[in-house]
Parts: structure tokens; sequence; C-alpha cells
């Protein structure tokens, strides 16, 4: 889902870059692919797409994790903030907060997920 969701992100119509914009996106969809990778290798064997945890691979606190709870879709919506900044149009910017909407309900679902899976709710 999230991988169709920015392809079409990538095929809605762009406005002309213009370098500063094109700049400043680059430097944040980065940033998201940076984190994005700290993030998986955080996790090793229990890095999965899906927002269920896979059993008894514990509940992380440390590295990436100390500092943001839900890294991945951090990342995820860094990546398509900056590609809406590069070149986004309006038709971009549309389906990015849409985007962003589904990646922050995901989140919040996982966030329970994980607090159930750790007997914390």
């Amino acid at each position: 889902g999230q991988f169709t969701a920015l392809g079409v992100l990538l095929f809605l119509p762009w406005r002309t870059p213009n370098p500063l914009l094109l700049s400043i996106g680059a430097v944040v969809a980065l940033g998201g692919g940076f984190l994005g990778l700290a993030t998986s290798r955080a996790l090793g064997d229990a890095f999965t797409p899906s927002p269920v945890p896979i059993a008894g691979s514990g509940l992380r606190t440390t590295g990436v994790y100390s500092v943001i709870r839900h890294p991945m879709y951090a990342a995820v919506l860094l990546i398509v903030i900056g590609v809406l900044i590069a070149a986004g149009s309006i038709w971009g910017w549309a389906w990015g907060g849409r985007h962003c909407g589904v990646l922050s309900a995901q989140a919040a679902m996982g966030g329970l997920l994980l607090r159930r899976a750790a007997g914390t709710s």
C-alpha cells in the first residue's frame, strides 16, 4: 500500500521546480531515507512493513527508538514532504496530505498494537 501511494505521488502532475525548494526538498527526503535505513537496521529481523509486530520481537527503546516511537512512519512522512517541497503541484499536495493522514492513522494503530503486545495497553 505505501509503495503504491508513493508511486501515485510520483506520477501526479509536478510544478517546475525552483532550485531553492528542490534543494530543501532533497535534504528533507534524504533525511527520511536515512531515518528509514536507521530504523530497518535497529529492527533487524523484526523489521516488517506491517504495523503488526512480529511475535517475540520485543519493544525497542534504544537507538532511534529512544527518540522517535514510530521512526519508519516518520521516515516515509519526511520522504513524502520532501518530494512535495521539491516539486509538488496542488494535486501532489492533496494526495500527499491524504497519504500523511493515512500514515498518522497507521502509526496510531501500530502504537496500540505495540502496547498490547508489550502488555501495557
